[in-house]
């Protein structure tokens, strides 16, 4: 079989050529490799017959058993580029040719002509007559470069004011679309106008009866915002306490108050109410905080008027009270809120509710007979007992000789109250006894009728969701939030008519 090269281009063949052939380096896979590359052949085309001539090894020949061959068609070098030809500078001047020889001239000769004929026009007649003869050349007339600049000058002034002209337009044209986006957010902002004039959703959304009671609630604030006690809600600070803002608020006062009473009654989470008013979520966070803190000291300093007198309990006593405890001056029962589990030992431990069987805050409530809130302690740790709370907190102050306050079998103050020449009302115990008597059953019924309004209170108080579960974030300030909640309760119906 006639030998021949397998690299693409070439046309040595043995027996015409003055070549030597070379087999591939099957049996050496990395030195074939090497091959293949430089030859950019495929190894389905490598067989025991192909052959690789001389001419593609350097020197003609391949010099040992590694040598690869790198002598081909397309490795040859690129001629370089051309350099750039030299180009003539523009002469300083022209000539302008003789007035005779303008007909025989070739056509580029009539263009400069034509060129120099026009530009001399533009010369005096008498400069003509004494500065020039036949065959004279003539100096080339530029344009004035300064004449230039001021045009280009006259041009950039014309766009700049074309530019503010546009610039101004658009201006006007943000102002307005920044008006109607203002109108269109005002549409959408969730106010108290939107349910002013329906009691169900007032009442929802606020625990408040109606319209009218939450307009008297704002009217009583009015004079903590006279006095600048509270900040607009665009630059409160906790802990500030006067007014010095300069800047217009997000909200109205009258919307501050209805999104921290929303935050009590529905204990909707802060990231929703910031989405319907359309504010921060920072800013719906300052003004809770802060018409908190003014309910608390409002309602803190009338705390003094929540505690009827025993000529105002005797008023308003209900029949069934004044046919058999007609002496009561409160009816007293304890509630716990359960809150998230702290992580400090000695605070689960404080805080552990063995009725609950979890981590609660508890507090004291009172009434009077006809069911209105007389006093609310501050909370306590759910592992507190009620005899200790009663022990802490005020109460046993406002009790007077003579009085008579009613309770479950659980509150053993007995003892406490009897220091105050007061007695306890409460359902009699079994003891040792197989039952109770035919009067402690009686006895037993009437005070259980009458306790329920304590019960029915705790649950008007509990109706404000924020109480349905505390967490930690909220401890610092549980105590407030509770208090404010029970004395909004105040500005509902009595519970007994």
């Amino acid at each position: 079989m006639p030998k021949s090269c397998c690299v693409f281009g070439c046309s040595s063949r043995a027996g015409r050529d003055d070549v030597h052939f070379y087999r591939l380096p099957r049996k050496k896979p990395e030195l074939l490799k090497k091959w293949l590359h430089n030859m950019r052949t495929k190894t389905a085309k490598v067989n025991s017959n192909t052959r690789v001539c001389s001419k593609h090894f350097v020197g003609g020949k391949k010099r040992g058993l590694n040598d690869v061959p790198s002598v081909f068609v397309w490795r040859k070098d690129c001629p370089g580029r051309r350099p750039p030809r030299e180009r003539s500078q523009l002469p300083a001047s022209r000539e302008c040719l003789p007035l005779q020889d303008s007909v025989a001239v070739s056509s580029r000769e009539e263009e400069v002509e034509e060129s120099c004929a026009s530009e001399n026009d533009q010369l005096s007649e008498g400069e003509l007559e004494s500065g020039m003869s036949e065959g004279e050349i003539l100096p080339t007339i530029t344009e004035n470069p300064v004449d230039k600049l001021e045009a280009q000058v006259k041009t950039f002034l014309e766009v700049e004011r074309g530019l503010k002209e546009h610039i101004i337009s658009q201006e006007q044209i943000i102002a307005d679309l920044s008006a109607q986006n203002k109108i269109l957010l005002e549409d959408r902002r969730f106010h108290f106008d939107l349910i002013r004039h329906d009691k169900e959703l007032v009442r929802f959304y606020t625990g408040l009866p109606d319209a009218d009671v939450f307009t008297t609630l704002f009217q009583s604030l009015t004079p903590f915002f006279e006095a600048g006690i509270i900040r607009s809600s665009s630059s409160y600070k906790a802990g500030e306490h006067h007014i010095s803002n300069p800047r217009t608020p997000i909200l109205s006062k009258v919307d501050e108050l209805f999104l921290t009473l929303m935050r009590l009654r529905m204990g909707a989470p802060l990231a929703d109410l910031a989405f319907r008013f359309k504010i921060h979520l920072s800013t719906a966070s300052r003004i809770f905080t802060t018409y908190l803190d003014l309910l608390y000291r409002h309602f803190e300093a009338m705390k003094a008027k929540l505690w009827p007198s025993r000529a105002q309990v005797d008023a308003l006593m209900p029949e069934e009270f004044k046919r058999h405890f007609c002496s009561t001056r409160c009816v007293v029962d304890c509630t716990e809120l359960m809150i998230e589990k702290p992580s400090d030992p000695d605070l689960q431990r404080a805080t552990w509710s063995s009725y609950k069987n979890h981590n609660t805050l508890k507090a004291l409530l009172a009434i009077t007979p006809d069911g209105c809130l007389s006093f609310v302690s501050e909370l306590y740790g759910g592992s507190v007992s009620d005899r200790e709370i009663v022990e802490s907190c005020d109460f046993l102050t406002l009790i007077e000789p003579g009085d008579s306050v009613m309770a479950d079998k659980g509150f053993k103050v007995k003892d406490l109250l009897e220091k105050r020449e007061a007695t306890l009302n409460i359902p009699p115990y079994l003891e040792k006894k197989d039952q109770l008597s035919h009067q402690e059953t009686v006895v037993t019924r009437r005070i259980a009728k009458l306790r329920i309004h304590v019960e029915r209170q705790m649950e008007r108080v509990k109706n404000f969701h924020i109480l349905d579960f505390l967490p930690i974030s909220l401890c610092d300030i549980s105590n407030k939030i509770f208090m404010v909640c029970a004395w909004l309760t105040q500005f509902q119906p009595p519970l007994c008519p």
